[in-house]
């Protein structure tokens, strides 16, 4: 983690920082779970937001990981249909 930028606090931010050349996927996802586990308050807005299309790899990751989250939360998440990615 770089000392001086915070976590990631959405999936989508983690998308965001990869796109931009900012952050490789890994660490960054990494960072984020590390912030969603320990804030507790935030977890349902952290998943809130549809992040955008890396690539058909990583969107699979990313959807994974939100499906498992939201699981753990018992949040029904919707937004995860094949046809709405």
């Amino acid at each position: 983690m770089n000392l001086f930028r915070r976590k990631p606090e959405s999936l989508g931010e983690v998308v965001r920082r990869v796109r931009a050349g900012e952050q490789k996927f890994d660490p960054s996802l990494r960072e984020f779970l590390d912030s969603f586990y320990a804030n507790v308050d935030s977890r349902q807005q952290a998943l809130a937001e549809r992040p955008a299309s890396i690539d058909a790899v990583h969107d699979a990751y990313v959807a994974a990981v939100r499906r498992t989250s939201c699981a753990r939360l018992r949040v029904a998440d919707t937004r995860l249909e094949r046809d709405s990615w």
